[in-house]
């Protein structure tokens, strides 16, 4: 059963890590947007977004895990 549940968690931990390096690229672009006009917040929020998105991206497939390894071996 374990290797089931860490199967399923690494694709979609896999999934989500591409997902947020291609919307990661949005931010870049925006960045890159702002700072030609002085826009040090705009810059700030769009270099901030990132970490956040990979945080989530890694963070949801272990939570996720955690929650069906529970419920998987619980006693009936």
């Amino acid at each position: 059963m374990a290797l089931a549940i860490a199967m399923l968690v690494a694709v979609l931990a896999q999934s989500l890590g591409v997902l947020g390096q291609i919307i990661n690229l949005h931010f870049d672009n925006r960045a890159d947007h702002f700072a030609p006009r002085g826009d040090l917040r705009g810059v700030t929020l769009m270099m901030w977004i990132p970490p956040i998105l990979f945080f989530l991206s890694t963070f949801i497939p272990a939570f996720l895990a955690a929650l069906l390894a529970r419920a998987v071996s619980k006693d009936p």
